[in-house]
């Protein structure tokens, strides 16, 4: 496989260095010895400190469309226009603008500082005061046991690995609380597990439901000691507006080119998100720092790309539309799927940094199926680089929390660098933890190498993808026998294996072939490849209930096992009613059935519908119709499973029908792939 050598074509002295004795031998600057001078010269921690010091709030947040953010917006545009870039413009994005200004709960004659989510509405300026009332974690139970709320102010214990925010936010509004004060307790650390910092997030608020603010866990467990001794009363305050985007709510996407050698359209995209909660130095502004960092060290170092380098800093990516579930990822949506839909078929990846220089760190790297030989190829050739944070993890798959998803479902094979491990996300993320002082930034060096040479392999005449990669897990979510013991048509079946094997088949036959394709139709193919990317990705990403990315059939065939195991334990002599029990609750969104008002209930089925009016990305991911077998489950608790039975096998049918139109479809987009495989010759 050909590598690409970083070949200088200019010698360029760093700004300010003094300039040679005459008749000395100049070095010739790599890529990785300008990245290291400017981490030592300081340009990378600037850049962060400057972006970190925007805010609405003496706690920072620039979220999507606030004057922080469109400040950001335009420094960054600064920045790409100093180092030389091209075509640099600020790509406006039709928003939802949350701006955050501050907010505190009085309690026992104290203020403490109260932060909120995206989408929540303030308060009047004297806030809200009512009489506290700990309803638990919030789910339709916890508020039955603390019983009338109407005119209080709930405290709700923040169980962020079950339910959202959202949930307690409505169920609290539709029983008449007058606020919400979100805190956390040792019985979830899954989020803002520091005692003392503050957090904030994505709400999937509908600003039509009452004021949240969140609190720390310390002066969480301050209320709920005052409420040991008795009757609490309480006062909220909220400065926070939304303004919508058919109001005038505006963000945007900051874009910069490094022009191609080869002219024409193609790219490769080079991407990060500057809105942040709090200074957000590691989610994400290091990732915007790390765009620029590559940007003028390829300058420095006279690197030249084939294909035109697109350097994008997002908006938007950590909430932009509200009343939704899909509400983040909002700025790289708009950009894949309406500022230029045509990048699909034309860009040869996006690369996308996420927190980049994370203390302790260690590089993952998720991407699309077709880009993970050729990623591994490169970690492996690279061993320099590694120490803390080599990267070792690698995953096959793209995840929907960050902005490459939407480009993904769009058609773009794309990869993810994630810096932060596991352990960085309970104590650190979305709090006022993270700051620029906690950076890494010997490591964020190591990031930006390694993407940098994952671009390269992307920059190459023949794109590196592997149609044979993406064949493989393809066949991994598809057996016969498992389809057709679930009720799918055996004709279908056999139609969409005989695709799959006609597919696969074709994929490794280039495969054998490609080392031998000469030269001179490299550009013509890797055209070709895109235009088949194009038809795989966008076909096949689809989204679970939970968010995460699978296969078109994948959650519809869940479903239909779970709603076949319910009819199997109770359709028999003795019916066995907890394992009903079980697999309903695993059907669809049960698990917020089982936790929620109905009204909460049928609220977020309907948010998941495809044709909701907000569901922004969620449109991409090839959404079933949302199932609802919670009036089965109800019937089989009361014992009238003769009716919950006549209501599954309803259900069953529905089911059935839909998974054999998605295994269909699959083998459409499977025979009119195949044939463009077997041309690239």
């Amino acid at each position: 496989m050909r590598r690409i050598a970083i070949t200088i074509v200019a010698v360029m002295l760093i700004a300010g260095a003094s300039a040679p004795v005459a008749g000395a031998r100049v070095r010739p600057m790599t890529f990785d010895t300008a990245v290291d001078s400017l981490i030592a010269g300081g340009y990378a921690k600037r850049i962060a400190s400057d972006l970190c010091g925007l805010g609405t709030s003496p706690f920072g947040f620039r979220v999507g469309g606030t004057t922080a953010d469109d400040a950001a917006a335009r420094y960054i545009a600064d920045q790409m226009r100093a180092i030389g870039l091209k075509n640099v413009r600020l790509e406006p994005v039709a928003m939802d603008v949350w701006e955050y200004r501050g907010g505190s709960v009085a309690v026992a004659g104290s203020v403490y500082d109260a932060t909120s989510f995206t989408g929540v509405p303030g308060t009047l300026p004297k806030g809200v005061t009512g009489e506290v009332v700990d309803v638990g974690f919030g789910t339709a139970a916890d508020f039955d046991a603390a019983g009338d709320v109407h005119g209080k102010i709930v405290l709700v214990d923040f169980h962020g690995d079950a339910f959202w925010a959202n949930l307690p936010g409505h169920e609290a509004t539709l029983r008449g609380a007058v606020a919400l004060i979100l805190t956390t307790s040792t019985a979830d650390m899954s989020f803002f597990a520091d005692p003392d910092s503050l957090g904030s997030n994505d709400g999937e608020y509908d600003p039509a439901w009452i004021p949240l603010v969140s609190v720390s866990r310390t002066t969480g467990d301050t209320i709920r000691a005052a409420l040991a001794g008795g009757p609490v009363t309480a006062t909220v305050k909220l400065d926070a507006i939304t303004t919508r985007s058919f109001d005038g709510g505006e963000g945007y996407n900051v874009v910069g080119e490094l022009p191609g050698s080869a002219g024409g359209a193609e790219k490769v995209v080079m991407a990060g998100h500057h809105d942040a909660f709090f200074q957000g130095a590691l989610d994400n502004t290091t990732a915007v720092v790390a765009g620029l960092v590559t940007a003028k060290a390829m300058k420095m170092a006279g690197y030249v790309p084939r294909r035109t380098l697109v350097f994008v800093s997002h908006t938007g990516e950590e909430g932009g539309i509200v009343d939704s579930w899909y509400d983040w990822t909002f700025g790289s949506w708009v950009q894949a799927t309406q500022t230029h839909p045509e990048w699909a078929g034309t860009v040869a990846g996006f690369l996308n940094f996420e927190m980049p220089g994370a203390p302790d760190g260690q590089v993952r790297l998720f991407m699309s199926p077709e880009l993970q030989p050729a990623v591994s190829e490169v970690v492996a050739a690279n061993g320099k680089l590694k120490g803390p944070g080599l990267p070792t993890r690698l995953f096959p798959a793209v995840g929907t929390n960050s902005d490459e998803w939407p480009f993904t479902a769009a058609g773009i094979p794309s990869v993810l660098l994630v810096g932060a491990p596991d352990s960085w996300f309970p104590w650190n993320y979305h709090t006022t933890n993270d700051t620029v002082d906690a950076v890494d930034w010997p490591f964020f060096g190591t990031c930006v190498k390694l993407m940098h040479r994952i671009g390269l392999r992307l920059d190459e005449s023949l794109v590196p993808y592997s149609l044979a990669a993406r064949a493989d897990q393809l066949g991994g979510t598809v057996d016969a026998r498992e389809l057709t013991a679930a009720g799918a048509s055996a004709a279908t079946v056999d139609r969409l294996t005989r695709s799959l094997g006609e597919f696969t088949s074709a994929t490794y036959a280039f495969e054998k072939r490609r080392a031998t394709l000469p030269a001179s139709v490299w550009s013509q193919t890797s055209a070709r490849l895109m235009a088949i990317e194009k038809l795989l990705s966008s076909n096949f990403t689809a989204l679970s209930w939970w968010d995460d990315t699978i296969y078109p059939h994948e959650q519809v065939l869940w479903d239909l096992q779970g709603v076949n195991a319910a009819i199997g334990a109770l359709d028999r002599s003795q019916p066995q009613v907890r394992a009903a029990l079980d697999a309903l609750a695993g059907v669809g969104y049960s698990s917020y059935g089982l936790l929620a008002s109905e009204p909460v209930y049928l609220h977020e089925l309907d948010r998941h519908d495809p044709g909701y009016w907000a569901i922004a990305w969620g449109g991409q991911g090839h959404l079933p119709q949302p199932i609802d077998v919670m009036p089965e489950y109800r019937l089989v608790g009361s014992g009238d499973y003769d009716a919950a039975l006549i209501g599954l096998r309803l259900e069953r049918g529905r089911q059935v029908g839909q998974l054999n139109e998605r295994l269909a479809a699959i083998a459409d987009v499977l025979d009119a792939a195949t044939p463009q495989v077997d041309s690239l010759r």
